[in-house]
Order: structure tokens, then C-alpha cells, then sequence
């Protein structure tokens, strides 16, 4: 069995890189390349229906499920998806698989050894059931972890592993089938939950999901998620081989924290291929797809494809520092659009959980037993054989020190910091520029600034405003850049050194001037002294104005105000008439 090299290998026999092969007994056209992936994902090329082969319909995906629709189905079922993994969801689920881990750690350095990869399994199992809406009196969590791993594992196995993963995706359908009849009957589903989206979901013609293909996509929101587990154990192989990522993998840098894992996301084997049937006879590069025959997209070989990657097989995670990576050139789960296409919808999720756990497995103090940490590209899906063995694990420092106090957005005196730099702050300042104003809109930014009228770090503002620390200090970043807020000082927390932020002003106020883009405006104002004077002191008065509220709204002051309105003008000039 060849494994992750089956379709690579036959490549590299080729002089265009198209392989034609046969696979369970049918043509196939396997491709390869950017190129080749918007080929495959444009609308109208390939289709999914009858692609799937049925064991791995009765394993990993399901039998009715989203993966298996095309046309309008498709679009419908995947604005669904779309709805529940996008927005705010994700941080919520963001910040409960941080808590989770945390209270995971605390298990874990009581306990000789740990496997990390059946760990993370658990932890992820603990944030996705209830983030989805599922009661946690319903879910036991340890049986739960291990099927939703075993559909994953046995989707491309023979024998025991395949049985296994039938035996668990029947177990789970057929619990999930009734926790959907109950949240259409006798027990609603939370609000805004994935559960409550899936059992009120209606198809084409105004008709829900029948119960059991409803359970199926319950699964595919839940199944996925637990099967970061596989990103993050392969994160700590790559840390166990290349240790010299893991000081700058410690900080709270979202940025490369993501860059990381859109490397290990490359660097590691997962999904082999993608498969489709071909919707029309086709031709690629010279080669007839004759309809009805089967497509593949080598994803294992163009996520190492050396044309496309320099160095494929080396883990540079700063790869994806100096370059915008395309829709159709990262593709691991997929190509093209998550919103219309066939491209994974839990792509998003999966970016977020692992930009916010690396960094605290990063900052993990372990000891690494002898083991065999070795990777089979001939089993699919592939993990280290050992599941990374972690011994002697010590809790890291987080929190405020002994005796500190924790209100809920923290002064620069709260800690006494290690250097400060002491900058005045403005009471308001005006947002005159388009680029700026579009920083600041974002509603999460909004209560940022609002936290830092203070000194304090992204740690401290994140507690303050629930919501992850990752997130937080990407928005602290993005502020700065846009000159909004600065870095005051830093202070020791722990063992680690944390930058304070604060506001560049207590309020802002945007100018009229920001709408105006026309230059005839911008000419207008310059030639006409008086009227740029008129505009120039309503923009006085605007900042008064916020000034005083802010002085009654945060000081408790009595403001002694009147407003006086009035019209003067002049008669509107006539033309002169003949006598």
C-alpha cells in the first residue's frame, strides 16, 4: 500500500503531471496545481453525488450529509454550515477549548504521562458538545471523544479500524437522531446553537431535514472539530523536531501563531485526496475526462508540490509570513470558496482552535519520553504512532501574581510594571481618514479601546470583555497599527513579560471629512477660507461636546450646558432685471 505517495509517485512518472490510473476498478484522472484546483472546484465541472465511495460514507461523512449535494442542495445546506462556523460562534468556541485546555493541564501534571493526542481528543469533545447545543448531562465525554476519533481514523483503513469507525458513526447517528426528534418536540434546542440550526434547517421546498440525515450533519460539525486533535499532535512533533519555533510560538503573536498552523496544516499528511465525478466530458491540459469518470485533486502532493512550496519537505512556518496564500494553493481541506463551494465550512474553526492552542501547548513544561514518534505515510489518515507521549508536566504560570487584584479592566498600577513609558492621552480625538475608521468599526475594537482608557495588557482586557486572548491581542496589534492605541510599558506575569496598551484618547469622534471623497470638496474648502473656517468649528464643537459627556458619563460631573439654536443668512442673490 502506498499510502500518501500513491497518486505523487505515478506523478512524478509523468512529463505534465497528470496521472491516469484506476481506482477500485474505474478511470481515473488524478491533477495537481492551483490551476488544477479552480478547474476542479468551478462550477459545473465535477459533481459530488455518487463520488464517495460507501465505506467512507458509513465512516467519516455520513450517507445524505453536506459533502454529497451539488447545485441549489448544495448551496442551501452550505449557507447553514456557513452560518454556524463563522462570526461570533467561533470565538465562543474558541474560548471554550482555551478553558477546556486549561483545566485539561491542571489533570495532566497530577498524572505521570499523558498522550496528547487522546487529551486534546477529550478537551475539544468537552468545548464542541455544549458550544453545539448538546446538554452536558448527555454527553459523556470519554466514549464520545473516542468514536468521533474512530470515524476519522477508519475512513481509509481495512479491518479492525474500519469496523470500529461503522460501528461508532451508527452509535452516534442513531443517539443524534433522537436528540433532534426531541429539539423539534419536547426539548427545544439553545438559541443559536449549532443543534438549534440544524433541526430547524428546511431544504429547497420548505421541508426539514429528515431526523437521520439531520444527525449527520450534527456530526459534521462535531466530528471535524475534535479532529484538530490530529493538527495538534502533529504541532507538538514539530516542536519535538524543530524546537527552535517554540520560544516565538510562546508569545502572543496570532499572527504566527496562525502561520504555524497553516505549516503544520501543509507540512503534515491528513485528507490524501479529494474526489468528484466529472459532470460533462472535460479537458485538462490536453487530456479527455470523459463523463462520469472519476477526478481526483492530490492534495498531499500539492501541499508539497516544490514549485508551489520552496523547500517543501523542510517546516518553515515563516513561509506563510511573506506571502498571501490563495484559495486554490493551501488546500488541505480544500479549495475555492468555503461559502458557495465544496471547501471544508469548519476551515475557519479549525485556523482559530489552532491559533489559540499552539501557543499555550507552546508554552507547556514537559519531559518527552523514549518513544516511537515516527509518521507512516502508508496509514491514512497518519498520526505518531505514540500519540506524543508527555511526562512530568508541570503547570504553566497564568493569572495575576499572589495578591494581586483582577478588576475587570486593570490599571497600570494593579501590577507594578517592569518599564513604563508615561505618555499623555488625549480626552478626544478626531478619525479623519477612511483607512482609520475601518479599523475602528469593528465592534470587538470598539470595546477594546473602551477597556484601554487605562493601561493594561491584551490578557487583562480579554478577561474584562470575554473573549479569547488570541483574538484580543490581533485586535490590540491591528489597533496599533492603525496609530489608535500605543504600548505604554510592560510587566512581569508569571514567567512571561506582558506589553501594556492604552488608548490614544479616552473618546473619538469621526469627522465629517471621511465621507467626503469627492477632490471637488477637498478643492472647495481650500479656495473658500471661511467656509473651511464653518467646518473646522463644527468639528470644535463635535469634540467638545464628547469631552463634556465624557466628563458627566465617567467623572459623575454636573455639566452646566445650554444650547441655543438659531438661522441667519443672507438673501439669496437676484439677477438684475432690464427697466
Amino acid at each position: 500500500m502506498e499510502g500518501y505517495g500513491w497518486l505523487s509517485n505515478r506523478r512524478r512518472r509523468t512529463t505534465d503531471g497528470v496521472v491516469k490510473t484506476r481506482l477500485l476498478g474505474q478511470p481515473v484522472t488524478a491533477l495537481c496545481g492551483p490551476d488544477a484546483a479552480r478547474f476542479f472546484y468551478a462550477e459545473g465541472n465535477v459533481h459530488r453525488h455518487g463520488a464517495i465511495p460507501g465505506p467512507v460514507q458509513d465512516t467519516l461523512l455520513g450517507r445524505g450529509g453536506v459533502q454529497s449535494l451539488d447545485g441549489v442542495d448544495h448551496r442551501l445546506r452550505k449557507a447553514m454550515f456557513m452560518s454556524m462556523l463563522s462570526g461570533d460562534g467561533v470565538g465562543l468556541l474558541e474560548r471554550l477549548a482555551t478553558e477546556a485546555w486549561d483545566a485539561a493541564v491542571a489533570s495532566w501534571a497530577t498524572r505521570d504521562r499523558v498522550v496528547l493526542f487522546d487529551e486534546v481528543a477529550r478537551l475539544l469533545t468537552r468545548a464542541v458538545g455544549p458550544w453545539a447545543g448538546l446538554r452536558p448531562e448527555e454527553v459523556d465525554v470519554d466514549p464520545f471523544a473516542a468514536d468521533l476519533v474512530s470515524m476519522v481514523d477508519g475512513f481509509a483503513a481495512a479491518g479492525r479500524r474500519q469496523w470500529q469507525a461503522r460501528r461508532a458513526r451508527a452509535r452516534r447517528e442513531a443517539w443524534l437522531t433522537d436528540v433532534i426528534v426531541r429539539a423539534r418536540t419536547t426539548a427545544p434546542a439553545p438559541a443559536g446553537s449549532a443543534l438549534a440550526a440544524i433541526a430547524e434547517h428546511t431544504d429547497a421546498v420548505g421541508d426539514p431535514l429528515d431526523a437521520r440525515v439531520a444527525a449527520v450533519e450534527l456530526l459534521n460539525v462535531l466530528r471535524p472539530t475534535v479532529a484538530v486533535c490530529w493538527f495538534v499532535t502533529f504541532a507538538a512533533h514539530a516542536l519535538h523536531r524543530w524546537p527552535e519555533h517554540r520560544d516565538r510560538l510562546r508569545d502572543d503573536d496570532p499572527e504566527y501563531a496562525e502561520a504555524f498552523g497553516h505549516e503544520v496544516r501543509r507540512f503534515y499528511p491528513f485528507a490524501p485526496f479529494v474526489a468528484a465525478r466529472a459532470s460533462r466530458d472535460l479537458e485538462w491540459d490536453k487530456h479527455r475526462i470523459p463523463a462520469g469518470s472519476l477526478v481526483l485533486l492530490d492534495i498531499y502532493g500539492q501541499n508539497h508540490h516544490p514549485r508551489l512550496w520552496p523547500d517543501p519537505y523542510g517546516f518553515a512556518p515563516g513561509r506563510f509570513l511573506e506571502r498571501r496564500v490563495g484559495p486554490y494553493e493551501l488546500i488541505p481541506q480544500g479549495g475555492g470558496d468555503p461559502r458557495t463551494g465544496h471547501r471544508c465550512p469548519g476551515e475557519t474553526l479549525t485556523v482559530a482552535l489552532l491559533r489559540a492552542l499552539l501557543p499555550m501547548l507552546a508554552r507547556l513544561d514537559y519531559e518527552m519520553p523514549d518513544q516511537d514518534v515516527s509518521i507512516s505515510l502508508r496509514r491514512v489518515p497518519a498520526r505518531p504512532r505514540s500519540g506524543m507521549v508527555l511526562a512530568n508536566i508541570r503547570t504553566p504560570p497564568s493569572g495575576p501574581p499572589e495578591g494581586a487584584r483582577t478588576p475587570a479592566v486593570e490599571s497600570a498600577l494593579t501590577r507594578i510594571p517592569v518599564r513604563t513609558t508615561l505618555l499623555s492621552m488625549e480626552a478626544v480625538a478626531s478619525v479623519a481618514d477612511l483607512e482609520t475608521l475601518q479599523v475602528l468599526a469593528h465592534p470587538i475594537r470598539l470595546r477594546i479601546l473602551a477597556a484601554l482608557r487605562s493601561p493594561a495588557s491584551a490578557a487583562v482586557v480579554a478577561r474584562g470583555i470575554d473573549q479569547p486572548r488570541q483574538k484580543v491581542n490581533y485586535h490590540v496589534k491591528e489597533l496599533e497599527r492603525a496609530g489608535l492605541v500605543r504600548r505604554v510599558g510592560e510587566r512581569r506575569a508569571g514567567n512571561l513579560m506582558e506589553s501594556l496598551y492604552q488608548a490614544v484618547a479616552a473618546t473619538f469622534v469621526v469627522s465629517p471629512r471621511v465621507a467626503w471623497t469627492d477632490p471637488r470638496r477637498v478643492g472647495a474648502l481650500a479656495d473658500q477660507v471661511a467656509l473651511e473656517s464653518l467646518v473646522a468649528t463644527g468639528e470644535r464643537l463635535q469634540r467638545a461636546a464628547a469631552q463634556l459627556l465624557d466628563r458627566a458619563a465617567f467623572d459623575g460631573e454636573q455639566i452646566a450646558s445650554a444650547a441655543v439654536e438659531g438661522r441667519c443668512g443672507w438673501p439669496a442673490r437676484r439677477s438684475a432685471r432690464p427697466s
